[in-house]
């Protein structure tokens, strides 16, 4: 009976992980290279939909992570996109405060304290979309200094991070600036 139990257990982890391999698949083509990510670094992928970026962050989420989401996207939307194991998701959107799960997307040291404590206490993979949101609502250098914490806390904690942006919302100076603290994926 134990057996059965560790069998079945195994096989939804398999089944798991390729669900997120054929995820891979659709997003990237067959000629392109699928990135390898590795722990202790942050990334950035600049797309205008987060559809790169939610596909590697939930694939390394699937490998027996714990995961952080902030985003600016509805809860029910990504699960209806992607098989999250609800236990190890941390889910945080931002907007409305009064919500349990919504952050002021002004407060950025409470967002980062949030992000922060995640990363210490549970390690893992953690994706940030919205950061237009966070740049309408904050000034430039105060994400920087956001940006500079979280990428330190990424090494000392041997965390991911992945963060996703629309480059056209941004002024050259800003995206220069964001680029040279993240590793670019394409």
């Amino acid at each position: 009976m134990v057996k059965d139990k560790k069998e079945e257990v195994d096989f939804d982890k398999r089944s798991i992980i390729e669900s997120g391999r054929q995820l891979l698949n659709t997003i990237y083509e067959d000629d392109e290279i699928k990135p390898e990510l590795e722990n202790g670094r942050a990334y950035l992928v600049k797309e205008e939909i987060p559809k790169k970026s939610f596909g590697l962050a939930i694939e390394e989420m699937r490998k027996d992570r714990m995961g952080y989401i902030l985003t600016t996207i509805k809860k029910e939307k990504i699960r209806e996109n992607y098989a999250l194991h609800e236990d190890k998701i941390e889910y945080h959107r931002l907007g409305d405060p009064s919500k349990e799960e919504e952050f002021d997307p002004s407060v950025l040291t409470l967002i980062a304290h949030s992000i922060t404590n995640f990363l210490e206490k549970k390690g893992g993979t953690a994706i940030i979309e919205g950061v237009e949101t966070l740049l309408e609502k904050n000034t430039f250098d105060k994400f920087v200094t956001f940006l500079d914490d979280l990428v330190t806390t990424t090494k000392v904690q041997n965390a991911l991070v992945i963060i996703t942006l629309d480059p056209e919302t941004l002024s050259k100076e800003q995206l220069a600036q964001i680029e040279e603290r993240l590793e670019i994926l394409s």
